[in-house]
C-alpha cells in the first residue's frame, strides 16, 4: 500500500505543479491509484476490518508523505479519509459473489467519480 501512496503522491504532485493544465496522462493515472485504493477499502471492509484500522494504516502511509509536500498529501490524504467513510456506509455481505460485486461496483464509482472532478 505505501508504494501505491508513494505513486499517487508523485503524480498529485505533478499535476499540482501544472494545475493550469494537467495532463490527461496524470489525471488517469490518478484516477487509476484511487481506483486501487477504493478496492482495497472495500475489501478490507468486507473483510470485516474496523473502520479505526483502516485510519491508522492511513496515517502510517501517510506520515512520510506529509513532510514532502504536505498540501498534496493533505488533499490525498483527506480525499483518502472520504472514501473510508463512505465505504463503511456499506454493509458487510457474507456472500462472497456479492462482496466481490460491491468492491467491483465501489472502484469504478470512485475512479467515474474521481474523472468526473476533473472535466
Amino acid at each position: 500500500m505505501k508504494k501505491i501512496v508513494i505513486m499517487a503522491l508523485c503524480v498529485l504532485i505533478n499535476i499540482s505543479a501544472n494545475a493550469n493544465t494537467p495532463n490527461d496522462n496524470d489525471v488517469i493515472l490518478a484516477c487509476n491509484v484511487m481506483k486501487t485504493f477504493s478496492e482495497l477499502t472495500m475489501t478490507l471492509r468486507q473483510n470485516g476490518i474496523p473502520y479505526s484500522k483502516q485510519l491508522e494504516v492511513r496515517d502510517s502511509v501517510y506520515k512520510g508523505a506529509l513532510k514532502k509536500d504536505k498540501n498534496t498529501a493533505e488533499a490525498f490524504r483527506g480525499y483518502h479519509t472520504a472514501m473510508i467513510k463512505f465505504a463503511y456506509y456499506i454493509p458487510i455481505f457474507s456472500d462472497k459473489t456479492k462482496q466481490q460485486q460491491i468492491i467491483n461496483d465501489f472502484k469504478l464509482l470512485i475512479y467515474n467519480e474521481c474523472l468526473e472532478s476533473v472535466k
